[in-house]
C-alpha cells in the first residue's frame, strides 16, 4: 500500500515536471519573439533598447538660394551646409535679476532675499 502511494505520488511528480518543462517550451517561443521586440509588461517598445529608440532630428540651417550666392542651380554641385547651433543660458526663473559678478554671470535675488547665479548646468550656485 506504502509503495503504491509512492509510487502514485512520484508519477505525479513526474507528470507535473514534464507538462511544466512543455509549458516552458511554448512559452519559450512567445517570448523569444516578445523579447526581440523588447517590449514592456504592458506592451509598449521599451525605450532603454537602441532598436526601440526613435532618431533623433536635428534641425539644419536653411539653405541659402543659388540666386543670393550667385552658386549654380546644378544641385549635383551645390553643397550642403551645415551648421552647429550654439545654445545659450538663458536663466527660466521668475526671481529679479539685480546685476553681474567679475566673470559675468547674471546674479540673481531670490524671493527671500539670498543671491544666487545659475551654473552651466542649471544649477543654482548660491554667492556669499
Amino acid at each position: 500500500d506504502k509503495k503504491a502511494a509512492a509510487n502514485k505520488k512520484k508519477a505525479d511528480k513526474e507528470a507535473k515536471a514534464l507538462a511544466k518543462k512543455q509549458a516552458k517550451e511554448a512559452k519559450g517561443t512567445t517570448t523569444a519573439n516578445t523579447t526581440a521586440a523588447h517590449l514592456n509588461k504592458t506592451g509598449t517598445p521599451d525605450k532603454r533598447f537602441k532598436a526601440n529608440k526613435q532618431p533623433k532630428v536635428t534641425a539644419q540651417a536653411p539653405e541659402s538660394s543659388p540666386t543670393q550666392t550667385g552658386a549654380t542651380t546644378d544641385p549635383s554641385k551645390m553643397t550642403k551646409s551645415t551648421s552647429h547651433v550654439a545654445r545659450t543660458s538663458t536663466a527660466k526663473t521668475a526671481d529679479k535679476a539685480i546685476g553681474t559678478d567679475t566673470k559675468g554671470r547674471t546674479i540673481y535675488q531670490g524671493p527671500r532675499g539670498g543671491k544666487y547665479y545659475i551654473t552651466k548646468n542649471g544649477n543654482k550656485e548660491y554667492v556669499k
